[in-house]
């Protein structure tokens, strides 16, 4: 595998997992240089990957990137090609890096895979995540009232991660800054979807 030039984050030294047909994470310790408006404190780096992709099965069927199906003859956006789980750090980065190009479809299935793999403590949080990005998707459709009700959803999913329970433990949110994603959700939820469509502004998923 050969790697190519860096598009968001941090080059660091580390292992390197393929999360799509262009891009894949990079985890690890060590030094990088900074890139984008909000570098993350994670050692989880996107990267270009210059070998080809591999191609599709024939039963796919190309999607647009909002994951709109299209004409069989369509090229479509790559899909992605996950490996069966990515580390937390990873997924929220790559996650992110869709987010913010424009494909929370994508996004979703990057983080509706750590939820189906995710252990009791922690699998609320995810599916609250995956929630997000699906009401994001319908927001950037331009179905308001359809994102907004997921919206709704996965604030209430990811309620329990804004708060100490009384015993004083935590649950695990892997520094996902909940009560931020919360507060985000309910400025939509104020503004009814009026931001609908492409050019939506998207969440931090993490602080």
């Amino acid at each position: 595998m050969v790697v190519g030039s860096v598009v968001v984050g941090s080059v660091v030294v580390g292992s390197v997992v393929v999360v799509s047909s262009r891009f894949v994470v990079a985890t690890g310790q060590g030094h990088g240089v900074h890139r984008g408006a909000h570098p993350s404190p994670q050692l989880a780096t996107l990267v270009v990957m210059t070998t080809p992709p591999r191609p599709g099965r024939a039963s796919e069927r190309p999607r647009d990137a909002l994951g709109r199906p299209l004409p069989r003859e369509s090229d479509g956006v790559a899909p992605l090609n996950l490996p069966p789980v990515l580390a937390p750090a990873a997924a929220l980065a790559a996650a992110q890096h869709l987010l913010d190009v424009g494909r929370p479809f994508q996004a979703h299935e990057v983080l509706e895979a750590v939820w189906k793999s995710a252990g009791d403590e922690d699998r609320d949080l995810w599916r609250g995540l995956t929630q997000l990005a699906v009401g994001i998707t319908h927001l950037a459709r331009g179905n308001g009232r359809g994102g907004i009700n997921l919206l709704t959803r996965a604030s209430q999913t990811l309620a329990p991660y804004a708060e100490r329970p009384a015993d004083g433990t935590e649950r695990p949110a892997h520094g996902v800054d909940v009560a931020g994603l919360r507060a985000w959700i309910a400025g939509r939820v104020a503004e009814a979807g009026d931001e609908a469509g492409p050019h939506l502004r998207v969440p931090r998923l993490r602080g």
